[in-house]
């Protein structure tokens, strides 16, 4: 490796300064002894907010960020017949369910100019639904003229439906029964039934299950009556149904789910307060948001319905003793969250719900008088109804908007700012900016900073005592928008941070002893320049240099070197504070990051003559690589032009003898480094096999399907030392496959199957030569059995002519005993016979 002897540290006065900084590597300004004064803005007041300058939305709504302003610019509207609570909406067509008339249906093809073309006059009406031709209508209230609830009209000629199935019920003088919220999935209809006593005007709840397979037959399945405990004062509720779980918002008792897996036989599941008056409950990817009529929305993880966690809420930020929160719409990664206040104008605010665990309040705008009740949003429209329908654009950010601060953030009586520290938390997407000034003169002279996100440090051209500042946004995406949600500024009076200019940041170079170059302040009496391995300055190998002005000379042709011990391969981090005329040490530049010389370095090689398959692999690295080389014994072989990848030499087919390869990587800036790697070849055709003898006492163990080897080292190893066995086995005798290599006497083989006759060799292994096989043995394997048996069956005559026989025992049974018992009995037998002849 070729290294340098020093490192110089130098410091340079310029004239034109450009400050590099590069995202994700520069670190927070540090605190100095001359440390004045600290403003922090997170937007959660409006204390230090301009309002006769400031576009930009956000700040009044203490929502925690800044940004532009979202609108929703009103198309068009037109009064309805009665009030509306409930619509539909289906290719050009708004379906609305009226109070008094029953449906009434607008054309909305020209949204500017929205035009009722039918009314079917019916049952007053609270929800309505759409699905493919059909649409279903749930009836509002009964009298003794008027007792069908649920209708079903084929809509296929949208101004013409045709009314072609319903369900009646007889009239009670008791109760109005209120089918209030509809929900269609598949075949089925779930629709809530409230209950209104009319003499305690108390409301009790029912699930209805309606079986709607042949549209113009709709029967009732099954019904839910919920238990006595769920009363309540209202009836308009949202419910929402998500695989086989019905999601009911009741009015004192929070978020209901019900299991609907088997319609015969629903079950209450889950119950998930809220806190307040739930009215709406909206599903969108396993998350649910539900309105809470006084509280905003809450936020539920549903992922189990049954044991469905919570998130957070998003409490109302305007007066909620007069707006209620009333139904809620999610599209596209944000939800609209509507608020009905009677007889005034309605609200609707829009939540970026991108991080259900995050939310974020985009926009709050203020409705028509007439936007009292129900939302439903498409990809281009957001529409309303109440006393009027009402369409509006589906909201846009505007392109350009401004948030400033007041008069002054903070002043200096008697000093003037010369730099201040930023601290600037800010979201840029794509297709989105932000400029950003500041002002140390109150706002007579705006200068605009080097950047708009990050911690960085701005020096003023018009120095002042008054701080201001000012952020403009832009968008070229209406869906888009920047925002800022922390900002802070310190300032050291006595001194400013210098800006470091060589090596840029990121840096690498071949050069164990780099140069450092800053920006020479000119009321600066010296520099501390502290250089480590951690952008924290803080481990063992952190070190610390003081240089006084008086010790170099500021001349761009003479850098008089400052001596240090070299610094090691790899990853290092350095930063420059200057000191004022008083020895103040000021503010640190930012930390620069900078990576020495370093290169892999391959194992040396030992190879055998005219062995192949082999080669070196060298891995410099470098952010400029320009060109490397490679050397064997200081002749050429290979080289050229470098972009930064490993470097590999074939090393096949060398002669006897010892070689030395010498990589050298080159940098653009000139620097290079080098490594070596020896490869040895030796001969090993010319020598003399050496005979070892087979392996001995091979045997052959079946235990169910295990088979276990066993055997002894040979007599002779052949005057090398034995590194091993090759175990062979076959299922003919004498024809074998290698199926393991071991260092071990023994091995167990698993890889059998029950009644199959195995043939074994094992030979031996030096480091020269392979043995001949062992005495060949064999073995039938078989499957577990409760009891022991034997395999040996012997008559009296096979006892006295024995030879060598395979035995298939258990480990820890004793085959010879099972033998002299079986001679034993044999005998036995024998004499008794004797004896009675």
């Amino acid at each position: 490796m070729i290294q340098h002897q020093t490192i110089k540290v130098v410091a340079i006065q310029v004239l034109i300064i450009i400050s590099v900084f590069i995202s994700g590597d520069i670190f927070p300004v540090q605190q100095a002894d001359g440390y004045t004064g600290y403003f922090e803005e997170d937007f959660s007041g409006t204390l230090y907010k301009d309002f006769t300058s400031t576009t930009a939305w956000g700040w009044e709504n203490s929502s925690g960020m800044i940004l532009l302003p979202r609108i929703f610019p009103e198309y068009g509207s037109s009064s309805l017949s009665s009030v509306s609570h409930s619509l539909a909406v289906k290719d050009q067509y708004v379906y609305l369910a009226e109070e008094s008339t029953g449906l009434e249906i607008f054309n909305i093809s020209e949204p500017t100019h929205p035009e009722s073309v039918a009314t079917y006059l019916g049952n007053a009406s609270l929800d309505v639904v759409t699905v493919g031709d059909y649409l279903y209508l749930a009836s509002y209230y009964f009298d003794t003229d008027i007792t069908s609830y649920f209708s079903i009209f084929n809509v296929s000629d949208p101004v013409n439906p045709t009314l072609i199935g319903s369900l009646s019920r007889p009239f009670n003088s008791t109760f109005w029964i209120v089918m209030n919220s509809l929900f269609i999935i598949n075949d089925w209809a779930y629709v809530i039934d409230a209950n209104w006593n009319l003499t305690n005007l108390e409301v009790s709840y029912s699930i209805t299950n309606i079986n709607i397979t042949d549209p113009s037959d709709p029967a009732v399945f099954s019904t839910y009556v919920l238990p006595s405990t769920f009363t309540g004062q209202s009836f308009e509720k949202e419910i929402f149904i998500k695989g086989n779980y019905l999601f009911f918002p009741e009015e004192f008792h929070g978020l209901l789910v019900f299991d609907i897996l088997d319609p015969a036989n629903i079950t209450l599941s889950g119950n998930y307060t809220t806190g307040g008056y739930p009215t709406s409950v909206f599903i969108e990817q396993d998350i649910a948001y539900v309105v809470d009529s006084d509280q905003g929305l809450h936020v539920f993880n549903v992922t189990e319905p049954t044991n469905a966690s919570f998130l957070t809420t998003i409490p109302t930020t305007f007066e909620s003793l007069f707006y209620q929160a009333y139904t809620v719409w999610v599209e596209n990664q944000y939800a609209f969250l509507h608020y009905k206040r009677v007889g005034f104008l309605g609200r609707l605010q829009v939540i970026d719900v991108s991080d259900p665990l995050n939310p974020i309040l985009v926009a709050s705008t203020q409705l028509g008088i007439h936007s009292e009740y129900a939302i439903f949003r498409d990809q281009t429209y957001i529409y309303l109804c109440g006393s009027a329908l009402t369409i509006l654009d589906a909201g846009y950010y505007e392109s350009t908007a401004v948030a400033q601060s007041i008069t002054t953030v903070y002043s200096l009586n008697t000093t003037l700012f010369s730099a201040v520290g930023v601290t600037l938390v800010s979201n840029v997407p794509p297709n989105t900016s932000i400029d950003f000034f500041l002002s140390s003169d109150a706002g007579v002279h705006w200068e605009q900073t080097s950047t708009s996100i990050g911690v960085f440090i701005h020096s003023f051209t018009f120095k002042g005592s008054e701080l201001r500042w000012r952020a403009i946004f832009h968008t070229t995406n209406s869906s888009l928008s920047p925002s800022i949600s922390f900002l802070s500024f310190n300032s050291d009076i006595r001194i400013r941070a210098t800006a470091l200019l060589s090596p840029f940041n990121g840096f690498m170079t071949f050069d164990n002893s780099p140069r450092l170059v800053w920006e020479d302040l000119s009321d600066a009496t010296g520099y501390t320049i502290e250089i480590d391995r951690t952008p924290l300055f803080n481990s063992s190998s952190f070190q610390s240099m003081y240089l006084e002005s008086s010790s170099y000379t500021v001349i761009f042709e003479n850098f008089p070197p400052y001596f240090m011990e070299e610094l090691t391969p790899g990853t290092w981090y350095w930063r420059v504070g200057a000191h004022d005329i008083d020895g103040y040490l000021g503010t640190f530049s930012y930390a620069y990051r900078l990576l020495i010389d370093s290169i892999t370095h391959p194992e040396d090689f030992n190879l055998s003559e005219g062995s192949v398959g082999h080669s070196i692999t060298w891995s410099p690295l470098t952010s400029d690589p320009e060109s490397f080389q490679v050397f064997r014994d200081g002749i050429w072989i290979v080289g050229g032009e470098w972009t930064g990848e490993s470097i590999t030499v074939c090393i096949d087919n060398l002669p006897l003898g010892s070689y030395n390869y010498t990589c050298t990587a080159y940098a653009s800036s000139g620097d290079n480094v080098s490594d070596i790697v020896t490869v040895t070849v030796t001969d090993t055709q010319n020598e003399t096999p050496t005979i070892i003898d087979p392996p001995r006492d091979l045997i052959a163990t079946a235990y169910e399907l295990n088979v276990y080897l066993n055997w002894k080292p040979p007599s002779n190893d052949g005057g090398s030392s034995i590194t091993g066995y090759r175990i062979y086995r076959g299922t003919s005798s004498g024809q074998y496959t290698l199926i393991f290599i071991t260092s071990d006497t023994s091995y167990t083989d698993s890889l059998v199957s029950p009644d199959t006759t195995y043939y074994y060799v094992v030979t031996a292994l030096n480091s020269v030569n392979e043995s001949l096989p062992s005495a060949e043995v064999s073995v039938v394997p078989f499957l577990p059995t409760s009891t022991f048996t034997s395999s040996i069956s012997l008559s009296s005559s096979q006892l006295s002519t024995s030879s060598s026989t395979t035995t298939q025992v258990k480990p820890g049974s004793f085959p010879q005993l099972s033998v002299v018992i079986v001679f034993l009995c044999t005998l036995i037998i024998y004499r008794r016979k004797q004896n009675r002849n």
